[in-house]
């Protein structure tokens, strides 16, 4: 029998275990496809080993991040003032959630955007951290107001260890502005924060309230649903299965991948081994029309909304293994005979039991390095408080995602160019 185009969930029986590891369960489980059941040909998440942070603190580096700007009174004022008139058009446009949160300041804390960065695999276009696989998703742009870039307001709802207290909202304001004018959190270790933040991470934060008056959504019911796709579906709930869906989501000037099915916990649905995804449509016009088409389920699945998903015992031992694979490839890497060419290591020191996995560099970019004779140099790790990096016996090897492009400037010296985070691509 020939499986309708456009099926998302995959229902059977497997032994099942928690991602963070213990007593095995065979019971009937919910995925998203595609998926497989062997290892066999399965690319690990792998990272590169290319360029460290520690090689590159050796050259002044400066920051920008552009976009990140505060919202100006006057802003706030025009928003205000044309709010009632014209808020029907921004709600049917889908931009009305992205201008209401735009009136709200969120502090900037650089170190944790910059270790989310680490992390990012621009492959698969998602985080690889140690203990599983995560990214920002259609679920979170769509709770979070619909922008385009939103790794810190992600990395607060994911990550408690980085998350200032919240402050009480209203049931009209965007879920962001719980964060308005909030001090961030001081880490003094923010890599290793991270990498440890396995027990804490909170796959599923949306699915409670933000406040007494929150009004969930219908695909964060109690209970679990089977509903008919065959009858019209109801907006919202076509909304997430939209968010559900492997596709390529069409940007400015680019096309990129959207994998929900390597972070499916993060929508309360159980993980197995994610299938490969052939490459990118030429054509953004058949990128979207992709996106755009029918979903091929007779019925959509909607788990309960405080359901705890488990992961297939064969994808616990893949990424455990591929993990273990990495450590290695990082510790050949740093052993391996000095190329006088490279930049040398200028910090050294030592964390007892510790490692990163490093990302490999990325083309797509969104933030800017500029290096400069004329620039001090930015601590791009921890906090400033963190001079040292681990780099003797058990070396600390992290590399930005970025992609270094070298070219000369008008007198003949080189100039380099780095680039860095991904989330939205520009070319």
């Amino acid at each position: 029998m020939v499986e309708p185009k456009g099926v998302i969930f995959e229902e059977r029986e497997e032994l099942m275990v928690s991602p963070t590891g213990g007593n095995p369960t065979l019971r009937i489980a919910h995925f998203l496809k595609p998926s497989v059941n062997s290892i066999d040909g399965l690319p690990s998440p792998f990272l590169s080993v290319k360029p460290t942070i520690s090689e590159l603190k050796n050259l002044p580096l400066k920051v920008k991040f552009k976009g990140w700007q505060r919202p100006h009174e006057k802003w706030r004022m025009w928003v205000a003032n044309l709010h009632s008139k014209y808020q029907s058009i921004s709600k049917k446009a889908g931009i009305f959630e992205a201008i209401m949160g735009s009136k709200y300041s969120i502090s900037r804390h650089q170190d944790l955007v910059l270790g989310l960065a680490e992390k990012w695999c621009p492959k698969t276009n998602t985080f690889i951290f140690l203990w599983g696989e995560a990214t920002v998703t259609l679920e979170d742009m769509m709770v979070l107001g619909g922008y385009s870039v939103l790794v810190q307001l992600w990395a607060c709802e994911k990550f408690p260890t980085f998350r200032p207290t919240p402050i009480s909202i209203t049931h009209d304001e965007p879920r962001p502005a719980r964060w308005h004018k909030l001090k961030q959190v001081s880490i003094e270790n923010v890599r290793l924060a991270i990498d440890s933040a396995e027990e804490n991470f909170q796959w599923r934060p949306y699915v409670i309230a933000a406040n007494n008056n929150w009004l969930f959504p219908k695909f964060y019911g109690d209970k679990e649903q089977w509903v008919s796709v065959v009858d019209s579906l109801d907006k919202e709930l076509e909304s997430f299965a939209q968010c559900l869906r492997v596709c390529e989501l069409v940007g400015l000037h680019c096309i990129q991948k959207y994998l929900p099915h390597r972070v499916a916990m993060q929508f309360g649905i159980d993980q197995d081994l994610p299938g490969h995804v052939a490459g990118y449509s030429k054509s953004p016009v058949i990128a979207w029309s992709n996106y755009n088409s029918s979903i091929g389920d007779e019925k959509l699945y909607i788990p309960p909304r405080l359901f705890e998903p488990d992961v297939t015992t064969r994808y616990f031992e893949w990424w455990k293994q591929s993990m273990y694979a990495q450590k290695d490839a990082v510790q050949h890497f740093v052993r391996r005979p000095r190329n006088s060419k490279r930049v040398p290591r200028v910090y050294s020191g030592k964390m007892e039991n510790y490692n990163i996995f490093v990302p490999p560099s990325s083309s797509p970019t969104c933030h800017e390095v500029d290096m400069k004779d004329s620039v001090k140099e930015t601590n791009l790790l921890g906090t400033l408080s963190e001079k040292k990096l681990a780099i003797d016996a058990n070396p600390l090897t992290v590399s930005l995602c970025q992609s270094a492009s070298h070219s000369t400037t008008d007198d003949g010296a080189a100039k380099n160019d780095l680039q860095m985070i991904p989330m939205t691509c520009r070319r």
